[in-house]
């Protein structure tokens, strides 16, 4: 998914936070966050990356802000390799 200039992507788990820039893309976001093999919460937000936000209860506060879902997390199964 490509975003408006004036847009960007927020993504969160209770331990960590990250968002899209001018310099990081989606993908590069999702990598990183994917880094914790924990899921994580992806949001679209209809704002420039620097705009000031509230964050409650791991949701930016923002209007327009659309939850895309809980994404990375993978588990290994029982008798899975890496």
């Amino acid at each position: 998914m490509t975003q408006a200039p004036a847009s960007h992507f927020y993504a969160c788990t209770p331990f960590t936070w990250g968002t899209t820039t001018d310099e990081r893309d989606l993908p590069a976001l999702m990598k990183i966050m994917d880094l914790d093999k924990v899921p994580y919460a992806l949001w679209y937000l209809p704002v420039p990356s620097e705009t000031h936000y509230e964050i409650k209860f791991y949701a930016p506060q923002v209007e327009g802000a659309l939850y895309m879902g809980t994404m990375g997390g993978k588990k290994k199964r029982k008798g899975e390799k890496k």
